[in-house]
């Protein structure tokens, strides 16, 4: 199989990612997984689902891809990986991660191989050369960045922050067979409006440097617009094309999700049809609506948005 080309989606959390994964992996050569940053735990638990319908432990796709990890992949176990992963991929190790980078040490090698080597398996039980992972993690994807055997390339996604508010405003209870791995409080806007900043402004500083022309920043509202101009773009920086599903979505055509494991909900539906989500500009309180421009608006200026009370 040629090199493998890992489509990473970066960003904050609820600015559409699964749908974006599931429009580019209905692409001809792709396949969309999903937050494969989760892999481990999903794998080794009896309560999480593929989006298929199935328990991700009973779903024969997964489970021929961790018997061809395994084959593949220094003897390690889940435990362990999910213990490298921390070491590598959480915000407060990042520091460590550059040192490790520099050195790059035996430790650092493994998590490599360990990741690479997942990578490859999907790609083999899928025969799919290109690999949505929509992690969305700026230090994950720093880490993996490293890997000069993939083809590794970066599409930070934005959505309107308020949007991204409403969203997490609304608790969830748990239910593992809609996808909903946990209960899910409401966050408060300014909470929200800080993490959307932060999580956008460090996927910009850590990624775009390390990345240059294999990061691309696009904007979630406008590919629900104009998906053509967007998976253009994406296109551009994965060197795979991706722009023969725009008319379809267009024409208001759903996709299939496939085999992705983690996510949002949505994932559950089984099918996916583009449209704009509008709910927020409806239900969003005029005191929320200021709260969240006052510690955001810079940032929303910054991605072309408008103030809105």
């Amino acid at each position: 199989m040629s090199q493998i080309t890992v489509v990473y989606v970066a960003g904050a959390g609820r600015s559409g990612s699964t749908v974006f994964d599931t429009v580019l992996g209905s692409s001809v050569g792709a396949i969309g997984v999903g937050e494969l940053v989760n892999a481990p735990n999903v794998l080794s638990s009896e309560n999480e689902y593929c989006a298929c319908g199935v328990r991700a432990i009973k779903c024969q796709f997964w489970k021929d891809v961790q018997k061809e990890w395994w084959r593949q992949a220094t003897p390690f176990s889940l435990a362990e990986t999910r213990r490298i992963q921390r070491k590598f991929e959480l915000r407060r190790n990042y520091l460590s991660l550059l040192i490790s980078q520099l050195r790059h040490t035996n430790y650092y090698r493994q998590y490599l191989q360990n990741t690479g080597s997942l990578y490859r398996a999907i790609a083999q039980v899928s025969r799919k050369r290109v690999i949505i992972d929509s992690s969305k993690s700026p230090v994950r994807a720093a880490a993996l960045a490293g890997n000069s055997a993939l083809n590794f390339c970066v599409v930070h996604l934005i959505r309107d922050g308020r949007g991204v508010a409403w969203s997490l405003a609304k608790a969830c209870r748990k239910n593992e067979k809609a996808g909903v791995q946990n209960n899910l409080e409401a966050k408060p806007i300014w909470r929200t409006a800080l993490y959307w900043v932060l999580t956008n402004a460090l996927t910009e500083i850590v990624l775009r440097p390390v990345l240059g022309k294999k990061y691309v920043r696009v904007n979630y509202d406008e590919f629900v617009r104009n998906p053509d101009k967007v998976l253009a773009e994406v296109s551009r920086v994965a060197e795979h094309d991706f722009v023969g599903d725009g008319e379809e979505l267009r024409r208001g055509m759903s996709v299939t999700v496939g085999h992705t494991i983690a996510g949002n909900r949505v994932r559950m539906q089984r099918t996916i049809k583009l449209k704009e989500d509008k709910s927020w500009k409806k239900s969003l309180s005029s005191r929320d609506r200021i709260i969240f421009w006052l510690i955001a608006g810079l940032m929303l200026r910054r991605y072309g948005y408008q103030k809105s009370y």
